[in-house]
């Protein structure tokens, strides 16, 4: 693969940048810290979408498309903007999430979940690291066992990027009918999601080098799954939580 930019590259890259430039140098950034519960105003986000970050990594039959054709790289590319100016927004988790419907999901769970988050009003996260462990799917324990028509999900997973503001999650656990982790798609953790920032920004310090601001700017969340119930068709609920959807990548 030839990694030299292309010139459609390098405009959506300057783009890129001069949007964050314009819109959260660093003392907004700060100031988006200590006032958005988000970190970022959410119509900021739904910017950044506008321009293409949320939409990389999903095909254009299901409504995104990249620069180049090769969405990862053209990712890469935002991902070096945002780490240079210390930008909010929870790039990873939602693209990581997008990525998986457009490639996995249904029909029906695709016309659910992507619109939202290719215009970036709704925010997805990945639950796959938990405590303790490596971090990779051979470390995943989460379980999800199945009773009756049911699977339960009984674990815990720490951390989990944007998890305080996602409005679903993609929750990766092991079950007896599968021979590695397998993934369920879920709307709701909320009441049992802490959200611990990681830094404060208020001080009055020198800026971090892009590496650490980076995952400075990052909300590391733990999410307990308290032994949450899915049904094992294709639309289901918690039990006393909002709709669900148990669904295998």
């Amino acid at each position: 693969m030839d990694l030299e930019p292309t010139d459609d590259q390098e405009l959506f890259k300057e783009t890129t940048a001069k949007f964050i430039e314009r819109t959260c140098p660093l003392p907004t950034v700060r100031e988006w810290a200590e006032k958005e519960p988000t970190g970022y105003p959410p119509a900021w986000w739904c910017q950044g979408a506008e321009l293409g970050w949320t939409s990389l990594l999903v095909s254009e039959v299901d409504g995104g498309g990249s620069v180049s054709g090769h969405g990862l790289v053209d990712l890469t590319l935002v991902a070096e903007v945002m780490g240079h100016w210390v930008s909010p927004g929870p790039l990873l988790p939602t693209n990581v999430v997008a990525a998986a419907l457009s490639e996995f999901a249904t029909p029906a769970q695709k016309e659910r979940y992507l619109p939202g988050l290719l215009s970036g009003e709704a925010i997805a996260t990945w639950c796959l690291a938990e405590p303790r462990r490596s971090g990779l799917p051979p470390g995943v324990t989460l379980e999800a066992t199945r009773q009756g028509d049911e699977f339960v999900l009984s674990g815990q997973k720490a951390p989990a990027e944007a998890a305080g503001d996602a409005g679903f999650f993609l929750v990766a656990a092991r079950s007896s009918t599968a021979r590695s982790p397998s993934s369920w798609l879920t709307r709701t953790l909320r009441a049992s999601v802490s959200s611990r920032p990681r830094a404060s920004t208020s001080s009055g310090a020198s800026p971090p080098c892009p590496s650490i601001a980076w995952s400075w700017r990052r909300r590391q969340c733990s999410a307990r799954t308290d032994e949450r119930r899915h049904r094992s068709s294709g639309s289901s609920s918690w039990r006393s939580h909002s709709s669900a959807h148990p669904w295998w990548a």
